[in-house]
């Protein structure tokens, strides 16, 4: 072995040695920000790196068979724990995951002592060495199903970040870089198939032995392809931060066929906004739909497409990107949760069943229209709206992170000419969100209950995670 190469592990493993008999023997010497050089800080760090990342993250999931909406809740989640983690030391003020996250163990020496700051940070390409890391590993763990192309991509995107991360950063610290986001990644991943429900049923789309209820007004697989249900089981798969009876969904207005009823009247509502569609409605409709593989990202990742776009134009710094999407995965994964959880409780049967056999049986949703394949409908039972409760749960976290942005243009499928795509301007979060969640009704795939039910659970989930204490 060559005698640089001696050195640079004899200065690793001192350096780890001492980090870790630190951490063992005087953990009471924790630290703020006080106490640290600025250019130590990931709150000076650019967020390029994490807003690269999630730019293919959208790129990917696009076209990812299967992985939608629940699979790609759930990795949000879990991607956004890791990439925090990894990066907490850089992040003083700010708790370790192991304080919030019930069954997650602190992975690795103590990120919190002076020994460890006064080895490790050299400068700013640490952080992005770590971060290119974190996400390279959890992107090829979490994103199952990319084809040769699309990991390719994966591969592209960190050589190109790795190469400038090098020329800028001595090898001893980019060798400890890469060792901190392989401890986490190690971890988070441990932690993530711990979940044993969610790491199985991310592999079960349409499970086989499930056999939904017989009964009017009950969902059954609807036209045109008649697929089976999607995810019946996912209530059973790890909520991260929600109490497991924190959000409990209320019932849908009782079912009935006569015309003066509520539910007569919200089915007719869907059948009018067909039958005398607007251009503003097929505008609303087709903006907020995010329902087809192959066509745009899914609902969840729309609010992905968000937050980056804030990150952008807030100009946020690493240290507030990261924390974002920390709270937006943690809030993605527990509304999909709560979410399907409540679709199989009630079983609640599409418009379109409804609609064709009380009021219209020439009803046809738009769904599908961008692949001149129109009447598609979601291969699950309509109440409540997912659509509805990612919108509701963006919405939180993007009000707590971005308190004092007034209007908002989301930009994400601007010249998409595919499908009606001009971007559109809102007045606070909670409009979006709310437009979002009522878009699915000229869609004419969700009655305005589900919309509002949808919401309601999405808001309830959001408040849970932005009361959730990270910072000491």
């Amino acid at each position: 072995m060559k005698a640089h190469s001696l050195l640079r592990l004899g200065i690793i493993f001192t350096l780890f040695a001492t980090v870790f008999i630190q951490s063992c023997t005087d953990d009471d010497q924790s630290i703020g920000s006080s106490d640290l050089d600025g250019n130590q800080l990931v709150t000076n760090a650019k967020a390029d790196v994490i807003k690269d990342w999630y730019k293919l993250y959208l790129d990917i999931e696009k076209d990812l068979e299967d992985f939608r909406p629940n699979p790609t809740s759930r990795a949000l989640g879990y991607i956004g724990v890791a990439a925090y983690e990894a990066a907490v030391p850089g992040m003083p003020d700010y708790l370790s995951a192991s304080s919030f996250l019930s069954g997650y163990h602190l992975a690795g020496t103590n990120p919190y002592n002076h020994l460890y700051w006064n080895g490790i940070v050299e400068n700013e390409y640490f952080w992005e060495a770590v971060l290119n890391r974190t996400y390279f590993q959890t992107f090829n763990y979490f994103l199952f199903g990319m084809n040769a192309d699309q990991i390719d991509q994966v591969q592209v995107l960190y050589d190109q970040y790795d190469a400038e991360i090098q020329s800028n950063l001595s090898p001893e610290f980019y060798a400890i870089a890469i060792e901190r986001a392989e401890e986490i990644t190690n971890a988070v991943i441990g932690y993530a198939e711990s979940d044993t429900e969610g790491a199985s049923q991310i592999f079960e789309i349409e499970p086989e032995d499930y056999q939904a209820p017989v009964g009017t007004g009950l969902w059954k697989p609807t036209p045109p392809d008649f697929s089976n249900a999607c995810h019946p089981y996912w209530r059973e798969v790890r909520l991260l931060v929600t109490p497991q009876d924190g959000v409990i969904p209320e019932p849908h207005i009782p079912y009935s066929e006569d015309v003066n009823s509520e539910f007569y009247q919200q089915a007719a509502e869907v059948n009018n906004a067909i039958n005398n569609l607007t251009h503003e409605d097929r505008w609303i409709a087709e903006f907020w739909s995010d329902d087809l593989v192959g066509i745009t990202f899914s609902p969840p990742a729309r609010q992905v497409a968000i937050a980056n776009q804030l990150i952008e134009l807030e100009h946020s710094d690493m240290e507030t990107s990261l924390h974002l999407y920390l709270r937006l995965g943690l809030a993605l994964n527990d509304a999909s949760v709560i979410c399907w959880g409540a679709k199989y409780v009630y079983n609640l049967e599409r418009p379109i069943d409804y609609i064709r056999r009380v009021i219209n049986p020439d009803f046809q949703p738009i769904l599908g229209d961008a692949l001149g394949v129109t009447g598609q409908n979601p291969n699950f039972p309509a109440y409540p709206s997912g659509h509805s409760s990612f919108a509701g749960a963006g919405a939180a976290v993007f009000n707590l992170i971005y308190p004092n942005v007034s209007s908002f243009t989301d930009r994400c499928h601007e010249n998409r000419t595919s499908f009606l795509s001009e971007p559109r301007t809102y007045s606070s979060f909670d409009e979006m969100a709310e437009e979002n969640a009522y878009s699915r009704i000229p869609l004419g795939v969700h009655f305005r209950m589900d919309c509002d039910e949808g919401l309601r659970i999405g808001q309830e989930v959001g408040e849970y995670i932005t009361r959730l204490s990270i910072t000491k």
